[in-house]
């Protein structure tokens, strides 16, 4: 077969496994997109070429297709450890916890495997050549899916020797930790028992009560059926995975969506007096998070600068509220020594979705962590190097992360809600000021004043907006 022919058989065989996936999404081969690593070994049975030669024609092809067939075996593998029938999970949410704990450390374990000892389709060749960095990338990935899909089975247990929310902040604390092991030889993950006390903590539990079911105000399952593709008479969709439902409701979810804003969003909400918007519920489904809440009435801040619609005070106005909202979000917790997510772990999110392998702790390694990101690293340097004084040892601030105005919600001059809580985390004092002029020309009042005010302005906050911003517009 020639290459054009290659190509069509292996397009073939992916979307007759996506087709499969379809109809039936409480398989748990299904779910996740596992049916993707079938259909690659059918395209090899089928073509009879060799292992690499195959590879490198779903390379070649499409390199969002390579990163989901890696993420579909090492899927494989972790149900392989994890799943059983429903009927056989055992009795209680803490066995369950503990079965999930050691299948994800026998994944990490298989992935550290030589080529020589075990290489299934070649897949371990594969995934040793991949950068460090993309292999971060689809361990992240992998993360979520495994998170959603303990949540899923803890959902549908009637099991009550512990609640679902301190379970659930248990297991996030362990991913938390299991993020780092990919790539580290001496770094451990703490057992459920160590982490046991830290769970306790009530304010993370409270986090947690959107995915309790007994908890939902609101018909949760009935709104996230609504929020399907094609939209129907009461859905929209607004953006990649985000719907409108009625004028009341909005839907978000997929591979993208985690756990952690939920807990973000209801940790703000009961602890501050920052506008956010409700979680009515969190429906766990497929590997994915499904977090259906409040539909807040108001325009986004970026189309209302963007159209002019405010004089300079009201801009001002504006500014001072949300440099309060700022202010209150760092009362929330102490400062830190490194960057990372709330409430522990590695920053990993949009802005960092591909997380670092290891802990940042200086600006320092967050430059050097943005420009491994960058696809031409040295020519970049020469351009953009790091300029200004850092002494090494900077605290960290509580922060939102990604102020931007696209995530600001306004009525008039007043802010009635921010959203997208992914990001929420410890950051330099001047991210939250450099994030808020995102998308926005240089020359405006809000880019002058934010800056300012939030003291994005000094020679070190320009060099990571400058290279922060170069990554981000490439990606």
């Amino acid at each position: 077969m020639d290459t054009t022919e290659l190509w069509k058989v292996s397009q073939r065989c992916f979307q007759t496994a996506y087709q499969r996936m379809k109809l039936d999404v409480t398989n748990p081969r299904h779910a996740g997109g596992i049916l993707l690593w079938d259909a690659f070994k059918d395209f090899v049975r089928e073509t009879k070429i060799q292992y690499e030669a195959a590879w490198d024609v779903v390379m070649r092809t499409d390199d969002f297709m390579n990163k989901q067939v890696l993420l579909s075996k090492i899927k494989e593998v972790f149900i392989a450890h994890f799943y059983t029938p429903q009927a056989d999970y055992g009795s209680t949410r803490w066995e369950i916890g503990q079965n999930f704990v050691r299948a994800v450390l026998k994944t990490a374990e298989f992935l550290h495997l030589s080529p020589e000892k075990e290489d299934d389709y070649g897949f371990m060749t594969v995934w040793t050549r991949r950068p460090k960095m993309h292999q971060m990338d689809i361990w992240y990935s992998f993360i979520n899916y495994a998170e959603a899909t303990f949540l899923c089975i803890q959902q549908n247990t009637t099991a009550n020797d512990v609640t679902i929310e301190s379970i659930a902040v248990l297991i996030h604390l362990f991913l938390s930790d299991a993020m780092m092991i990919l790539h580290s030889d001496h770094h451990q993950c703490r057992s459920l028992e160590e982490l046991k006390p830290l769970a306790e903590d009530a304010r993370w539990c409270d986090s947690m009560g959107p995915l309790n079911v007994s908890k939902w105000s609101e018909d949760v399952v009935g709104i996230d059926t609504l929020a399907n593709w094609p939209p129907g008479p009461r859905s929209r969709l607004l953006a990649a995975g985000v719907f409108q439902v009625d004028d009341k409701f909005i839907v978000k979810r997929g591979l993208s969506v985690t756990i952690k804003e939920v807990m973000a969003l209801e940790y703000v909400r009961r602890n501050t007096i920052i506008p956010v918007p409700r979680v009515y519920g969190v429906r766990c489904l497929a590997g994915e998070i499904h977090m259906v809440m409040e539909l807040v009435d108001g325009q986004v801040l970026s189309q209302v600068l963007d159209d002019c619609l405010l004089d300079e005070n009201q801009i001002q106005e504006i500014i001072d509220q949300l440099l309060a909202y700022v202010t209150e979000i760092r009362s929330l917790e102490c400062d830190r020594d490194e960057i990372g997510s709330w409430p522990f772990g590695l920053p990993s999110c949009g802005l960092f979705k591909i997380p670092p392998s290891s802990p940042i702790t200086s600006l320092a390694k967050l430059y050097s962590y943005w420009e491994e990101r960058w696809e031409a690293a040295e020519e970049y340097r020469m351009k953009w190097p790091l300029v200004g004084q850092t002494n090494g040892n900077e605290s960290m601030v509580l922060s939102h992360g990604d102020l931007a105005p696209r995530n600001i919600i306004v009525k008039g001059h007043r802010i009635v809600s921010i959203v997208d809580w992914e990001t929420f985390g410890w950051y330099p004092d001047f991210w939250e000021g450099m994030m808020a002029r995102r998308y926005l020309k240089s020359d405006s009042t809000w880019w002058e004043r934010v800056s300012e005010a939030m003291h994005a302005d000094g020679e070190v906050a320009e060099s990571f907006w400058q290279i922060v911003q170069s990554v981000l517009n490439r990606n």
